[in-house]
């Protein structure tokens, strides 16, 4: 009796028989719980190990975005970012992070890797040093990422066309004479990229201006030129900021008829 030498006997007894018997009640349910939880764990990691994969694929901030579900992110190397990032035309780069900073810290040792969040209609991807430490977070919205795969490129068509440059139309001879009297950094703050100039065609007649849709401190600049073929378009991004005077002068300095008539453009 003072051993308890039945007890023992009896729960050892028990406990052997438990093992092949079905669990019932609070115990079945409880397994029945550590099991939908497990296998949902597992389901998780599949799923964040094929979007991580997927991720090392995409080929520009654009794709990244159509990728992230809502409310979720991935880490990417800081190859891949910098990969990304180079895709971007250098006016949007420089906006985002300077290329000198960021090549400080792609070749240097505290930058381990990258985290991409979406949320809303914008993606924000930190930096993340030694001790998850953050060092720097930038962010890009949907609309840019999608304007950026289009920078540069033309297409047939005239800017009257286009609703987004109602009443902000200007003669091209104009545009370029206000242009040229601008001071050389305030021409190159409008024009990150010298080399825009260089590829215009030289017939360029008009020169359209409007916000960026959905990302206000980036603007649309597009110039129609005229050629055998036809009438095309050229679109550039720029940076809000930088066109205030500009557009200024396009509409009031020294002219009752800086914009194009309407009549002009049908």
């Amino acid at each position: 009796m003072q051993s308890h030498f039945v007890e023992r006997i009896a729960g050892h007894y028990l406990n052997k028989r438990n093992q092949d018997r079905e669990a019932w009640g609070r115990s079945w349910e409880q397994q029945r719980r550590t099991q939908d939880a497990a296998r949902k764990l597992d389901e998780e990691a599949s799923e964040s190990a094929k979007l991580r994969a997927r991720t090392e694929l995409v080929s520009s901030f654009g794709e990244l975005f159509d990728l992230l579900p809502e409310g979720q992110g991935v880490p990417v190397s800081p190859a891949k970012f910098v990969e990304l990032y180079l895709t971007l035309p250098i006016t949007i780069r420089q906006e985002l992070i300077r290329s000198t900073d960021l090549m400080k810290l792609y070749r240097g040792d505290d930058w381990l890797r990258a985290s991409v969040w979406r949320k809303g209609d914008q993606i924000t991807i930190y930096l993340i040093g030694g001790n998850n430490r953050m060092i720097q977070s930038v962010s890009i919205k949907q609309p840019l990422t999608k304007t950026a795969e289009e920078y540069g490129k033309t297409i047939p068509g005239m800017l009257s066309d286009n609703p987004a440059f109602n009443n902000k139309i200007y003669l091209a001879e104009r545009f370029f004479t206000i242009f040229k009297k601008f001071p050389e950094y305030e021409r190159n703050a409008i024009f990150t990229d010298p080399d825009i100039m260089l590829k215009l065609p030289r017939q360029v007649v008009r020169v359209g201006i409007h916000p960026l849709a959905g990302a206000d401190e980036f603007s649309v600049i597009a110039f129609e030129a005229e050629s055998f073929s036809g009438t095309n378009i050229t679109t550039y991004i720029i940076p809000t900021a930088s066109l205030a005077r500009l557009k200024w002068k396009l509409t009031w300095d020294k002219s009752d008829t800086s914009l194009i008539p309407k009549e002009v453009d049908k």
